[in-house]
């Protein structure tokens, strides 16, 4: 796994527990477009947009530049592909992949040769699902969004053998708020710092559990 999880993007999630970046926006993953009501709406977890600048090509922990132009294309169309999901586990197609980039499949092969000696991307092929960090890492803002990626990918995931390294970075952020919510929390912890502790750790147990579990399907 990469570094141990910071703030993403340089936002630092907020002060109180629990909270969303947008809380006056509502749900942006199940709202439906202003302009074309009776649009079925996504699954949930399905990505409908995805949080990127420009600072992507400067970034020292991915450093993108050292990769060929297909790597480089390859890993920003991964960040929207059509099944992908903010957790950053999600199914690869081959075939979709290839007739949306135009690349052919042996320069897909090597493009994501690339990317996985990097650390970048993850794949099972026997699953045919990849899981990257980058998503993960850019789409968590407080607590409810590890809860949210974890319930999600544990009805739809646990089939891959990618559900642990995932697992093991959903870890590293619950543990990242956990550190904080005790620091902030001192002495004196409030009423819903006691909750949020106990939820995250609720939360840890379950993964593990979730883990152990799966690892059956995964022999």
């Amino acid at each position: 796994m990469t570094r141990y999880p910071e703030a993403p993007m340089g936002y630092e999630p907020g002060d109180i527990p629990f909270d969303d970046p947008h809380p006056d926006e509502g749900d942006l993953s199940e709202r439906e477009p202003e302009g074309r009501p009776g649009k079925k709406k996504k699954s949930r977890g399905e990505v409908r947009f995805f949080r990127m600048s420009a600072a992507i090509w400067s970034d020292p922990n991915l450093h993108l530049k050292r990769f060929t132009a297909n790597g480089r294309y390859l890993f920003l169309s991964l960040l929207f592909a059509r099944h992908s999901r903010m957790s950053g586990l999600f199914p690869f197609q081959q075939g979709l992949i290839c007739g949306d980039t135009g690349l052919s499949e042996s320069e897909l092969k090597g493009a994501m040769e690339e990317l996985i000696a990097a650390g970048l991307v993850y794949f099972d092929p026997r699953g045919q699902t990849v899981f990257v960090p980058y998503m993960m890492d850019n789409a968590v803002f407080s607590p409810n969004n590890l809860i949210g990626m974890f319930q999600d990918a544990r009805q739809t995931m646990t089939y891959t053998r990618l559900f642990e390294p995932f697992a093991d970075r959903l870890k590293e952020w619950a543990e990242y708020f956990l550190t904080r919510l005790r620091k902030e929390g001192s002495d004196a912890a409030q009423e819903g710092d006691r909750t949020g502790l106990k939820t995250l750790s609720n939360l840890i147990d379950e993964i593990e559990e979730t883990v152990e579990d799966a690892r059956f399907d995964w022999e």
